[in-house]
């Protein structure tokens, strides 16, 4: 539960003032968040006020509105943006501060190191990609904002070019050069936009997708699906990047190895389904080396002088996770036509 403390008494103040009069309500309790700010109104609804961060303007927010009454009857809990009483998303109050509202969802943050909450993150944002595959929603420009393939290429790219530094510093790198290579290869032809082959056309699978499903993102709620909350990179793109990244949030905090890839391939093509080809390019985007994409990212941009050991010992356990990764990934692939 957490923990709530009752508004001032003078409840009035500008900012109480501001949000009873864009949105009506009433505040009885406010808790102050890391980035955003829990409010209890009167009536016990619980809400969260977010601060624009630059991004939240008005045609995405209406964006995710939409979406959010796309997957309602789906039964997919999502934290879509609520209208003032002007029926607009963005909302300015006193001082200058914008912003919006939207639930306050129960349920706590996921963990991808326990199988059953790994697995229904997988579901959830299957059934998530179901619903909105081919709706209306997805023809909202203010939805698209880069591709799956331009994020691997990037990766891929930083990952050669630091490569011989990172190597130099980090000796359990060595001898890993060309595994990192050959999946990196594999998945970018597999999500390639252009000379796709029939069945494995990117541009087809283009649906409604979170992209950025750290655990903190998804919240537990028990049964059913989880609650999809902060939807700041949220954007119409290959599917296949949602549950590359749970994979890879699963493996960098200790999830067992053992029939992880299997398991999620299977979940998610229960609840929507692809085709051969599609699932062969899942099980390949599945055996990109992001771990170490990232760890390398941070390493040369904090640690890389010597002057911070952290991005240093992050960029070894990484080193260490990937390997055990592509040895479990090929294990898994072997028999497969990938």
């Amino acid at each position: 539960m957490v923990p709530q403390r009752r508004a001032p008494d003078r409840a009035a103040t500008d900012w109480l003032a501001d949000l009873r009069r864009a949105y009506g309500l009433k505040v009885d309790a406010v808790v102050r968040m890391k980035t955003v700010t829990g409010l209890v109104d009167t009536r016990g609804r619980r809400w969260v006020w977010k601060r624009s961060a630059g991004r939240s303007q008005e045609p995405r927010l209406r964006a995710m509105a939409a979406v959010s009454a796309c997957l309602a009857p789906f039964g997919i809990p999502f934290a879509g943006p609520v209208p003032n009483r002007a029926g607009v998303y963005l909302t300015r109050l006193g001082g200058g501060e914008t912003g919006h509202l939207q639930p306050w969802l129960p349920g706590r943050h996921a963990d991808y190191t326990q199988r059953q909450e790994r697995l229904s993150a997988v579901a959830t944002l299957a059934a998530m990609h179901h619903a909105a595959r081919g709706a209306w929603v997805c023809a909202d420009p203010a939805l698209y904002r880069g591709t799956l393939y331009q994020k691997l290429w990037f990766k891929r790219r930083l990952l050669e070019t630091l490569w011989p530094q990172a190597e130099a510093c980090v000796p359990a790198l060595r001898g890993l050069h060309e595994e990192v290579r050959r999946a990196a290869e594999l998945a970018l032809t597999a999500v390639l936009p252009a000379g796709s082959s029939a069945g494995n056309r990117p541009w087809e699978r283009m649906t409604f997708c979170h992209r950025d499903v750290a655990p903190h993102n998804l919240l537990w709620q028990g049964d059913g699906p989880l609650a999809v909350i902060d939807f700041d990179l949220a954007g119409v793109d290959d599917p296949l990047v949602d549950v590359m990244q749970v994979s890879n949030h699963a493996i960098f905090l200790g999830a067992p190895l053992r029939g992880h890839f299997a398991e999620l391939v299977d979940v998610y093509a229960r609840v929507h389904p692809l085709s051969p080809t599609g699932e062969q390019a899942l099980w390949r985007v599945l055996g990109f080396p992001d771990l170490l994409a990232r760890a390398v990212a941070e390493w040369a941009r904090t640690g890389a002088d010597g002057r911070d050991a952290r991005p240093t010992w992050r960029l070894v356990h990484a080193a260490r996770r990937q390997a055990e990764h592509l040895k479990a990934w090929s294990e898994a692939v072997r028999g497969l036509p990938v």
